[in-house]
């Protein structure tokens, strides 16, 4: 199984196109606090179990604020990129 990190967006619209019971059948899906913080503002989103919620470590909070500060992506978004490259899911080069 792979393992992967979300944002927002994705797990949203698979939740309103009906679809998002699929994703742990493929994936194990990890994703920061914003984003579960992000996912609450929609009333009919509910978090399902199999979704993991981790913290940012210091330095993945470092990169994330560096990217946001540099107007390149969002919170969620800056997040979700910084915690694959905690988790070494993807590289940081």
């Amino acid at each position: 199984m792979i393992a992967v990190v979300a944002d927002t967006g994705p797990l949203l619209h698979l939740h309103e196109a009906e679809a998002l019971r699929i994703l742990p059948w493929i994936a194990e899906v990890t994703i920061p606090s914003i984003v579960e913080r992000e996912l609450s503002c929609y009333p009919l989103f509910s978090k399902p179990a199999w979704l993991s919620t981790h913290p940012l470590s210091q330095s993945a909070n470092a990169k994330s604020v560096a990217w946001q500060e540099a107007g390149l992506v969002d919170e969620g978004e800056a997040d979700a990129l910084a915690l694959a490259i905690c988790l070494r899911l993807v590289s940081d080069r």
